[in-house]
């Protein structure tokens, strides 16, 4: 066992020596904050030894560790690790850009990215700079406070991403969507922007592969828009804006819908046909439907594991 007492502001040298001055392999990292910061370290001998550090290093997890730095600088010294796979920063009192200082050769089996429970301020669109991570799949940037795009669209990157929480942001504006439709997400399975503050119109949605899909407690206030292809959408959460309209006619073709939250909107008038063929939990509460249930609707009682009418 290695103790060492430094200051906040030598902990990312610390890390740095850590990671690529020895050959051990760091397997535990404690922080503790009274005045300093106390970083217990155990390090082993791998069985075989490595060429170089980063040869072992396919995990970096360093949750509710207080490093209180900014991103960019993590950043530089944790992608520099050629194998590192996934790397949890959840809860590290992160702030800064969001801008990835990697080189192409680097982070290239990072398939994995959780900033979630940070205070990240910076545009969303810093995030183009993400994009040298070629086999990133998952990047959870969830309660940070990170901001609109600002007055220009940035667009034209490409991106692998499958997994995408952006929940409880500042997002707001009228060019969130239109950027995420010019942008290459089109491997997405899960996106969420839950509870930011965004308004405005949705364009025509082209995310086949996209499974997951929650909007809810946002501003919305408009009709839903039409998917191009939803044959995989499992989960929608609409809840809490103030979408309007026909919302069977959107999701008409999406046979896979197991789940459906509509609580607290707009919709009126009759209940929607929805598709049932898998339909499993529904919420319609909160909203002005009129009249009788469709028979479509109805039938689900046989089927259905929740159903709120109230």
């Amino acid at each position: 066992m290695k103790i060492s007492a430094i200051t906040v502001s030598d902990i990312v040298s610390m890390m740095l020596v850590l990671f690529f001055a020895t050959p051990l392999v760091l397997v535990r990292v404690v922080v503790l904050v009274s005045g300093v910061v106390i970083v217990v370290s155990e390090l082993v001998e791998p069985e075989v030894e490595a060429e170089t550090s980063d040869e072992v290093v396919l995990e970096s997890d360093l949750s509710n560790t207080l490093l209180s730095v900014d991103f960019t600088l993590v950043s530089s010294y944790l992608t520099g690790l050629s194998n590192l796979e996934s790397l949890v920063l959840k809860n590290a009192n992160l702030s800064g850009f969001l801008i990835v200082v990697a080189k192409s050769q680097y982070g290239v089996s990072l398939t994995s990215i959780d900033l979630a429970e940070n205070i990240i301020s910076r545009p969303i669109s810093d995030i183009l700079s993400f994009g040298v991570f070629s086999n990133l799949t998952s990047l959870n940037l969830s309660k940070n406070s990170i901001d609109p795009l600002g007055n220009e669209l940035v667009k034209g990157a490409t991106f692998s991403l499958q997994v995408f929480d952006l929940s409880y942001n500042n997002i707001s504006g009228l060019s969130f969507f239109p950027w995420l439709s010019s942008t290459e997400f089109s491997e997405l399975k899960f996106f969420s922007i839950k509870g930011n503050r965004q308004v405005g119109s949705i364009p025509e949605l082209d995310f086949k592969n996209l499974s997951y899909l929650d909007l809810s407690a946002n501003n919305f206030s408009t009709v839903f828009a039409s998917f191009k292809d939803c044959s995989n959408l499992q989960r929608l959460d609409l809840s809490s804006n103030k979408f309007y309209s026909d919302i069977g006619a959107s999701l008409s073709l999406c046979g896979k819908l197991s789940f459906l939250n509509l609580t607290n909107n707009k919709f009126v008038r009759l209940v929607p046909k929805l598709p049932s063929e898998s339909l499993q939990f529904l919420y319609l509460q909160g909203n002005d439907f009129q009249g009788v249930l469709p028979n479509q609707v109805a039938n689900l009682c046989k089927i259905v594991v929740k159903l709120d009418l109230s």
